[in-house]
């Protein structure tokens, strides 16, 4: 009996002790199960880590090439902008060298202008002293005209007075001519009694052409009038040598003070 329940005593402690060890066996178990769901979750925080870290070298690679870019564009940009530079600063001194040129040519057209201007004074003055010349000398021209017009009117009325005593016998002479001589010999004796009566009095014209047909005094009219062109062409002439000679001595003056 002893025997027994020492046998139950030590069956119990071992069943105590089974019980205890299968309790440490689930409590390790639990452990271990413990460890593995936290070991998986370290797994996943480190795959989720690592892909962070993998976008992180990624995005920072792409931030680098981004930025080397950058940094290559702004000093492409700033080698422009020097290469500009140097162009504008190379533009500005020749543009620096042209308007000093264009100042000095401005300065010299302005001396010019002035010698122009001075040229241009001195010949208007020339000119007006030329212009009243002119008119001194046409005004002269005029009198000298007027004189000569005046003269010959005095020519002619002192012809005029010289013949007026021969009227009555010139036309008793044309008369007798009219009615002896031929036609042709009265028409000649028509045109020189023309010449000498009609142009200087005109009133003797009526008693002249009584005595003669009518055709005789359409030949008179035609060389009467050739006649008059005569007499005063030679009053003419002499006013033109006077007038010529005024322009040669105008044109003589006009050079000599050019």
């Amino acid at each position: 009996r002893n025997m027994e329940k020492r046998k139950r005593k030590s069956f119990t402690e071992l069943q105590e002790r089974l019980k205890e060890k299968e309790g440490l066996v689930q409590s390790k178990d639990k452990a271990m199960e413990e460890e593995k769901r936290k070991c998986k979750e370290l797994e996943e925080k480190l795959v989720k880590a690592e892909k962070k870290v993998e976008d992180l070298r990624e995005t920072q690679e792409r931030d680098v090439q981004e930025h080397s870019t950058e940094l290559w564009r702004q000093k492409k940009t700033f080698l422009e902008l020097a290469s500009s530079q140097r162009q504008l600063e190379a533009e500005l001194s020749r543009a620096n060298k042209q308007i000093e040129a264009k100042r000095h040519d401005l300065e010299e057209l302005s001396l010019e202008i002035i010698k122009m201007r001075k040229d241009l004074e001195q010949k208007d003055r020339i000119l007006a002293v030329m212009l009243k010349k002119s008119k001194l000398d046409i005004t002269e021209i005029q009198t000298l005209v007027k004189e000569v017009n005046t003269k010959q009117e005095e020519d002619e009325v002192k012809k005029w007075r010289s013949n007026s005593k021969s009227r009555r016998s010139l036309k008793s002479m044309f008369a007798f001519e009219a009615t002896s001589k031929p036609k042709t010999n009265s028409v000649g004796s028509i045109t020189h009694i023309e010449h000498l009566e009609l142009h200087k009095d005109p009133d003797v014209v009526p008693e002249i052409l009584d005595s003669y047909s009518i055709g005789d005094v359409n030949e008179l009219r035609v060389d009467g009038n050739a006649k008059k062109r005569e007499n005063l062409s030679f009053g003419e002439e002499d006013v033109c040598i006077r007038v010529i000679g005024k322009r040669e001595e105008i044109e003589h003056m006009k050079l000599k003070d050019a």
